[in-house]
């Protein structure tokens, strides 16, 4: 995962003529397969999780700084068994070998959080 930041809008403009082009129903009043997937894109561009926007402008400057959530890896045990969840969306991950920081995952890849470390869960 990159840190790049993106304009929803823009990018919901370009799915939108998409959309459009492919629009037209088939001969038994169906969309395309091509006109399902861009209405899927758009959902899933709703549902993308958004940067946190700060205004800083009290000290006379006009400047918005963007920053991701925060959150951690919860080691978590069931059944003798370890996994880790994203202490942001709670999304649990099966980790084959090492821990996530182990392995570099250092973004939450569903709710893009900056994870900080790994911690065990409180009983």
């Amino acid at each position: 995962m990159n840190s790049d930041l993106i304009s929803r809008s823009a990018l919901k403009k370009v799915i939108s003529e998409y959309i459009d082009e492919y629009s037209d129903l088939d001969n038994e009043g169906y969309h395309c397969e091509k006109w399902c997937a861009m209405k899927e894109a758009e959902m899933a561009i709703d549902n993308a999780p958004t940067a946190i926007a700060v205004d800083f402008g009290a000290d006379g400057g006009d400047k918005t700084i963007y920053s991701r959530p925060t959150g951690e890896w919860v080691e978590c045990e069931e059944w003798n068994e370890i996994y880790y969840e994203c202490s942001v969306c709670k999304e649990p991950w099966c980790i084959l070998d090492g821990t996530p920081v182990d392995n570099l995952m250092n973004y939450c890849p569903v709710c893009g959080a900056k994870m900080q470390g790994v911690r065990k869960k409180e009983e």
